[in-house]
């Protein structure tokens, strides 16, 4: 007999995946450019360093405190307002909420523009995206592979993206 928990487990994996199909999976091992993505970076000479962590999936939230923050614009298409200031994000972009393509999106466009004005954004990887790289189907990961299958994102494009990222900021 199936626990509650269990029941409840695959009832939520099962609503998850309603409506979205599996995107075509790339086998091709990935190969880190240590040189152009290290594992430290160092910060240096910062007028201002604004960090923010654990943003599980959450884009109202994340998209509200970068905002409150006066990092990004609050028009559209949002865009980097941060000047010369460092943004680190510490990674469980991942986990619990259901939006987190939005916020890796986001982190993403945000990283030239911070370059350009002579500012910065840095995201390392959280334990969930650690427990993510180390089992892409994992039952650690089941709200993000629902959220990339509904947006046919391949989680092994994924998985290189994240192995770019920085362990730890100096």
């Amino acid at each position: 007999m199936k626990t509650p928990v269990a029941a409840s487990l695959l009832l939520v994996t099962a609503l998850l995946g309603v409506g979205c199909r599996d995107a075509p999976v790339d086998k091709t091992p990935y190969a880190r450019d240590w040189n152009a993505h290290p594992a430290v970076v160092t910060v240096s000479g910062a007028a201002a360093l604004d960090a923010v962590g654990d943003l599980h999936g959450d884009a109202e939230v994340a998209f509200h405190l970068l905002a409150s923050a006066g990092l990004i614009t609050t028009t559209s298409p949002t865009a980097w307002a941060g000047g010369n200031r460092v943004l680190v994000v510490t990674g469980d972009l991942i986990d619990k909420g259901t939006s987190a393509l939005p916020i890796i999106d986001l982190l993403m466009t945000l990283e030239p523009q911070a370059r350009a004005a002579g500012g910065r954004v840095v995201v390392t990887i959280g334990n969930h995206e650690a427990e993510f790289l180390a089992d892409p189907s994992g039952l650690k990961s089941v709200e993000f592979q629902a959220e990339l299958r509904c947006a046919w994102v391949d989680p092994a494009a994924v998985v290189g993206d994240l192995h770019d990222e920085p362990l730890v900021v100096d």
